[in-house]
C-alpha cells in the first residue's frame, strides 16, 4: 500500500523568484521562450540588492489532483493530472496503472495528442507542451510553444501536421521537426466564441465553434486555409466528430446530437438527431457507435441508420463527465469527481441494425406475418413489405371507421380493435388489396382483440365479450363478461383469457377468466397492481405484465392464487412479447431485452432507446422487433444483443480532491467530500509524498489530528477517530454519536469538541476507542435553517462561527464564545453577532478573525465576555481561514489570500495566490501554507525568501 500510494504522488518544486513582488499563477502565461531547468539564468552582482522578505506566496509543494483529459494510443494512456502529464499502462486496459509523470508545467492538461514517442499537450494560456514518452516511466518535457496572448485548446493530429483551437483562431504546426513545432497556418474563426474542438478529415477541418456553430475550412495547403461553409442549425456546437460523410455534431444545453450529411462539406444537411436526456459537451464517434458526454454520463448511441440513431446505453455519472476515449471496446471515461472509470462498449461486430418508417398518426398495434407487417394507426390499418426490414415500404392502406387501437392476425384475417366501432375484420390475403370482411360494433370502446380457434375476444368496456367467428362476415357474441374496471388488453392460452385491466391512471390488475366453455367465461383469479397495466403475454405458466411501472412477472400456474415472482422497473411500458428466453418490453422511449430463462431472477441484457416517443405495442419475427409507437413504426434487429454499459474498472489518482486539509507533527492529512482519507508526509514541505489512505463510503465534513489520532466530523455516525501512528496503515478505532451530523471538530490535550445542530459536545478522548462525553451545551440560532458551524479552541475557550438562514429575512450568524475552563460543564459566555453568516474562525493571542459574508472581521477577544470590534475588510472571501505570525491566510475560491495583520487593527491585503482549482481550506505551520484544492490536491505554499544577491535560479516556467 506504502509503495503504491508513494509511486502516484505527485509534488511540484516551482521556485518562483523575482527582484520585487512575487508572481501569480495567473502571470506565468507572458512566459514566451523555452529554458531547460538545467540551463539556470545567471545574474551577475552589478545590478543586484539584498532584499527583505517579501510577503507574497509561492508554491514550493503539490500532490495529488485530478484526471482532466486523457488520449489512448497503443498500450498507454496519456492523462493530465493535477499540474503534470501522466503516462499509464494499459496493460490490464481495464485497470490502467500510473507508470511515470512530469515534473510540473504550469497549466492543467487541456487536451492531448499522441505520436509516437512525442506526445503534444494544449495547456491553454501555458501553451503547447511537447512530451518525450520514450522512456514511459520517465517522460521529459523537450519543447513549448507559445507567444505573447497565445491561447492553446483543443488539438486534431494528421500525419506531421498538428492542427489547434488557438487564440488566433485555427492554427496549423509543422511537425517535421517534433520538438520544434512551427506555426505555418493561421485562420480567424467566426462568432463570439471562437473555437472549441476541431477535427480533420480528407483535408477538410471542421471546427466546432459554440455560438459560431460549425465551421468547415480547406487545409489542403495548411499555410493557406480557406473557410468553405458554416452550419447554424443550433444555437450552440460545442463539439464535433467525423466518420466517412458524416459529422456528428453536439449542441450543448439543446439538448441533441445531430447527424449531418457532409458529402459536400460546404453545405451539410441534417439527416437525422438524438434528443438527449441532457446537456451534450463531447462527442465522439467510432465504426457505427457514436458516444455523448453529457447530462449524466455517457451516451452509447448507434448510427448505422444516420436517419434513425438509436441509443443503447448510458452509463451514469453524478455529473457530465469531462472527457472520454476509445480504445477497441473498452470506453475510458473522465467523471466529474477525477477518476477515469472503463466501460466495456458494443462489439463493433455487432452492430443493431434499425429500421424506421413515420406514420402522421401514432401507432397503437402491430403484428406480423411473413413479409408483412401490419399497424394500427389513426383510423387505419397500414400494411408494410419487410422483406427487408430495415427498410419498411408500405403498400397498402385500410381505412377504418374508428381509430385502430390494436391489431391481431388469424390467418388471412386481421382483427383491428376499433374503439367505439367494435372489432374490423379484414381479409389481408393479398396485402396489396385489404378489404373489410365483416365487423361487430360493440356498446363499449374496444381497446383489444385476441384470437382462439374459432372466437375472438374482445377487451371491450369493463369486461371481456366474446365472439364466435367461424363465419367472418357474420361474428356472433356468445357471451360478455363482466369485469371491475377498464379493460385494456388481452391475451388468451388453452383455457384461460388474460385481462389486464385499470382505471384513474394509477390502480389496476390481471384477472384469470375460465373460457374452458366460451359461452360460459367465469372468473378463477385476479392479480392486483398499484399502478394501470397495458399489455400482458403468456408463456409456460407466467403472465408477463407491462404496466406504467414496469414489467411484472405473475405465476399464473393456479390462477386462484397468482403471486409475483419478478419485476423489471421501466417507465410507462406499454407492450410486452415473450420469445424463448427473452421478453421485450417497450415504453416510454425505450425497448429493453430480459432474459427470462429464470423467470424469478430477471436479467436486463439490453436496452434502446431509438426515441420512439410512447411504444405502445411490440411484435417479434425472425429476430426482429416491430414497436408501434408515437412516432411510426420501428424495426430493430434484435439477432445480437447488445449488453448494457457497465464498469469493468477505473483508475483513482491519489488525492483526487482535498477538500479540508489538518496538520500535526510532520504530517498533513486531507479529506475529500466523497469519503477519502490521506495521509501525507510534509517532512520535506517541497516534496510532499503520500504513505497511506483510506477509501470508505464515508460523508466527511471536517478534521482535526494530534497525538497520533485523527478525529473526523462525520455523518452518521457523527466522529470517527483514527489511529494513524503507523501512517502507511490509518485505522478507524473508535467511534462517536451513532445517529447524528457533525459540522467540526477540535481537540486540545485529552479532550474534544464537537459542533453539530445542537451545539458543542466536550469528550474525553484519553480511550480512544471509547471517547466518553462529558458535558454539552446548547446553542440556539435565531433563523430557520443552521448552514453550518466551525470551531477553534484557544486557551479555555472554545469560538465557534456560526451561518444560519431564512427564507424570507436570508443569512445570520456571528460568533459565539463558549467557557470550557470546567469540560463537564461548558458555559457561553457571549453570542457577537454578525447579522449575517461567519463561515470560519482563528484565534491568535487575544484576536479573533472571523471569515463572515463579506469579508475579515477582526475583534478584540482578551475580555471573552466583551468582545470589541476592531476591524474590517470587505472582500469576497469562502469559509476558511489561517493565522501564523503577522499574515492571515484565507481561502476565496479561486484563490487564496493573504492578509498583513501585524496592526490587527488595520489589516492590509498584502497578496492574492490564484489556484488552478478550488482552494476549500488552509492550515498554516512553520511559514508553509496548505491549501486543499479541490479537484487539484493538496498544495503547499511558502513566503518569498531573501535571495543570495549573487544568483538568481529562475526554473523553466518563468523564463521571460
Amino acid at each position: 500500500m506504502v509503495h503504491w500510494l508513494a509511486s502516484l504522488c505527485v509534488f511540484t518544486l516551482v521556485a518562483m523568484s523575482s527582484l520585487g513582488a512575487g508572481l501569480r499563477a495567473d502571470q506565468l502565461s507572458t512566459n514566451n521562450s523555452y529554458e531547460s531547468l538545467f540551463s539556470p539564468v545567471y545574474s551577475g552582482p552589478s545590478n543586484v540588492q539584498s532584499q527583505t522578505p517579501s510577503p507574497n506566496l509561492e508554491i514550493v509543494g503539490q500532490i495529488g489532483g485530478s484526471v482532466t483529459t486523457i488520449a489512448v494510443e497503443g498500450e498507454w494512456m496519456y492523462a493530465g493530472i493535477g499540474l503534470r502529464f501522466a503516462v499509464l499502462s494499459l496493460a490490464d486496459p481495464a485497470y490502467p496503472s500510473l507508470v511515470g509523470q512530469t515534473d510540473t508545467i504550469p497549466g492543467m492538461v487541456q487536451d492531448i495528442a499522441p505520436a509516437g514517442r512525442y506526445v503534444y499537450a494544449a495547456v491553454g494560456h501555458d501553451g503547447l507542451r511537447i512530451i518525450d514518452v520514450i522512456d514511459p516511466a520517465t517522460p521529459v518535457e523537450v519543447g513549448f510553444v507559445t507567444g505573447p496572448g497565445d491561447w492553446i485548446g483543443d488539438l486534431a493530429l494528421v500525419g506531421q501536421t498538428l492542427y489547434a483551437i488557438t487564440s488566433a483562431g485555427l492554427s496549423v504546426f509543422d511537425l517535421t521537426d517534433p520538438v520544434a513545432p512551427v506555426k505555418i497556418g493561421d485562420c480567424a474563426i467566426a462568432g463570439p466564441d471562437g473555437g472549441a474542438s476541431v477535427t480533420v478529415v480528407d483535408d477538410i477541418a471542421y471546427v466546432a465553434a459554440n455560438r459560431g456553430g460549425l465551421q468547415m475550412f480547406d487545409v489542403a495547403d495548411p499555410t493557406a486555409l480557406v473557410e468553405i461553409g458554416q452550419y447554424q442549425g443550433y444555437e450552440r456546437i460545442p463539439d464535433v466528430s467525423v466518420i466517412g460523410n458524416y459529422a456528428y455534431v453536439v449542441t450543448g444545453s439543446n439538448l441533441k446530437m445531430v447527424v449531418l450529411d457532409v458529402t459536400d462539406p460546404a453545405v451539410p444537411v441534417e439527416v437525422g438527431s438524438y434528443r438527449t436526456l441532457g446537456n451534450t459537451w463531447h462527442v465522439a464517434a467510432i465504426g457505427g457507435y457514436v458516444y455523448v458526454v453529457g447530462g449524466n454520463g455517457v451516451s452509447v448511441i448507434n448510427v448505422s441508420n444516420p436517419a434513425m440513431p438509436v441509443q443503447l446505453g448510458v452509463f451514469e455519472t453524478a455529473y457530465a463527465a469531462l472527457d472520454l476515449a476509445v480504445a477497441d471496446e473498452l470506453v475510458y471515461v473522465v467523471t466529474p469527481e477525477g477518476i477515469v472509470e472503463v466501460i466495456r462498449g458494443p462489439d463493433p461486430a455487432s452492430i443493431l441494425g434499425v429500421g424506421y418508417h413515420s406514420t402522421p398518426d401514432p401507432v397503437k398495434g402491430v403484428a406480423v406475418d411473413g413479409n408483412y407487417a401490419y399497424a394500427a394507426t389513426g383510423r387505419q390499418l397500414k400494411i408494410f413489405d419487410v422483406t427487408d426490414p430495415i427498410s419498411p415500404v408500405e403498400v397498402a392502406t385500410h381505412d377504418t371507421p374508428g381509430t385502430a387501437m390494436a391489431v391481431t392476425l388469424a390467418g388471412s384475417l386481421a382483427y383491428v380493435a376499433n374503439a367505439n366501432y367494435g372489432v374490423r375484420i379484414i381479409d389481408v390475403s393479398d396485402p396489396n388489396e385489404p378489404f373489410e370482411l365483416g365487423y361487430f360494433d360493440t356498446p363499449s370502446v374496444t381497446r383489444d382483440v385476441a384470437v382462439s380457434g374459432s372466437y375472438a375476444y374482445l377487451a371491450e368496456g369493463e369486461g371481456l365479450r366474446i365472439l364466435d367467428v367461424t363465419d367472418p362476415t357474420m361474428p356472433l357474441q356468445i357471451a360478455y363478461h363482466a369485469g371491475t374496471d377498464s379493460a385494456i388488453g388481452v391475451a388468451v392460452v388453452g383455457d384461460y383469457a388474460y385481462i389486464v385491466h385499470g382505471a384513474y391512471g394509477y390502480l389496476g390488475g390481471l384477472e384469470v377468466v375460465n373460457v374452458s366453455n366460451p359461452a360460459g367465461p367465469f372468473r378463477s383469479g385476479d392479480y392486483s397492481l398499484v399502478r394501470v397495466p397495458r399489455d400482458v403475454a403468456v408463456a409456460d405458466g407466467y403472465a408477463y405484465v407491462a404496466s406504467d411501472d414496469g414489467l411484472h412477472v405473475i405465476d399464473v400456474t393456479n390462477p386462484v392464487s397468482m403471486t409475483q415472482v419478478s419485476y423489471v422497473a421501466a417507465d410507462y411500458a406499454k407492450g410486452v412479447a415473450v420469445t424463448d428466453d427473452y421478453a421485450y418490453l417497450a415504453g416510454q422511449n425505450i425497448l429493453k431485452a430480459v432474459d427470462i430463462s429464470d423467470p424469478a431472477a430477471l436479467v436486463l441484457v439490453a436496452s434502446y432507446v431509438p426515441q420512439l416517443g410512447d411504444g405502445y405495442d411490440i411484435a417479434l419475427d425472425e429476430g426482429y422487433a416491430y414497436v408501434a409507437a408515437t412516432n411510426g413504426l420501428h424495426v430493430l434487429d434484435m439477432r445480437t444483443l447488445v449488453a448494457p454499459l457497465v464498469s469493468v474498472g477505473r483508475y483513482v489518482p491519489p488525492g483526487v480532491s482535498a477538500d479540508r486539509v489538518a496538520l500535526a507533527d510532520q504530517y498533513a492529512y486531507t479529506v475529500d467530500d466523497s469519503g477519502g482519507f490521506t495521509v501525507i508526509d510534509v517532512t520535506n514541505p517541497v516534496a510532499p509524498v503520500g504513505v497511506g489512505s483510506l477509501a470508505e463510503d464515508w460523508q466527511l465534513n471536517d478534521l482535526d489530528a494530534a497525538d497520533g489520532y485523527v478525529y473526523l466530523a462525520s455523518s452518521f455516525p457523527k466522529l470517527r477517530i483514527l489511529d494513524v501512528t503507523q501512517p502507511a496503515t490509518p485505522a478507524e478505532v473508535g467511534q462517536a454519536f451513532p445517529d447524528l451530523y457533525s459540522y467540526d471538530v477540535a481537540v486540545a490535550g485529552t479532550y474534544l469538541y464537537l459542533v453539530d445542530s445542537y451545539g458543542l459536545h466536550v469528550m474525553d478522548v484519553t480511550d480512544r476507542q471509547n471517547p466518553l462525553e462529558v458535558g454539552s451545551v446548547q446553542l440556539f440560532w435565531a433563523s430557520e435553517t443552521l448552514e453550518g458551524r466551525s470551531i477553534v479552541v484557544d486557551g479555555g475557550y472554545a469560538y465557534v462561527a456560526e451561518a444560519a438562514s431564512h427564507w424570507r429575512t436570508g443569512l445570520a450568524g456571528g460568533l459565539r464564545i463558549i467557557d470550557i475552563s470546567d469540560p463537564a460543564a461548558p458555559v457561553e459566555v457571549k453570542f457577537y453577532n454578525l447579522h449575517t453568516a461567519a463561515w470560519g474562525v482563528a484565534v491568535e493571542g487575544n484576536y479573533a478573525y472571523i471569515v463572515y459574508r463579506y469579508g475579515l472581521r477582526i475583534i478584540d477577544v482578551s475580555l471573552p465576555d466583551t468582545p470589541t470590534f476592531l476591524a474590517d475588510f470587505t472582500e469576497t472571501v469562502d469559509k476558511s481561514i489561517a493565522v501564523e505570525g503577522p499574515f492571515a491566510y484565507i481561502t476565496s475560491g479561486g484563490g487564496v489570500m493573504t492578509f498583513d495583520i501585524s496592526d490587527p487593527s488595520a489589516p492590509v491585503e498584502s497578496d492574492y495566490y490564484t489556484m488552478p482549482c478550488w482552494a476549500a481550506d488552509v492550515a498554516v505551520a512553520d511559514g508553509s501554507v496548505y491549501v486543499a484544492d479541490t479537484g487539484c490536491g493538496l498544495y503547499v505554499l511558502r513566503h518569498a525568501e531573501p535571495l543570495d544577491p549573487w544568483h538568481i535560479w529562475l526554473p523553466e516556467i518563468l523564463r521571460f
